[in-house]
């Protein structure tokens, strides 16, 4: 199973309403809402997409599993294409 991990390169910045991150080698700057923000905290340490998603389950439990795992799998995919996630294979 992959594990994902924050890329090290980025340099975060966490505010009251957000978090932004910024890719250093382009200067593009990336803002995290509170769903993006958490998983980025979340990853502080590698973990597998399965165990993100049953962590998203526990904390909203009265969220439908279903848009849980939708939204997780988009924002999974965005911030791996984007270059803020890694995967163990990288």
């Amino acid at each position: 199973m992959a594990l994902l991990r924050r890329n090290p390169d980025m340099t975060v910045t966490t505010l009251e309403d957000g978090t932004f991150v910024v890719d250093p080698s382009t200067q593009a700057i990336f803002y995290l809402d509170t769903l993006a923000g958490g998983v980025w905290t979340a990853l502080a340490e590698p973990m597998s997409a399965a165990d993100l998603e049953a962590l998203l389950l526990d904390a909203f439990p009265d969220r439908p599993r279903d848009t849980i795992i939708a939204d997780l799998t988009a924002l999974l995919r965005s911030m791996t294409e984007r270059g803020l996630l890694l995967t163990s294979s990288d």
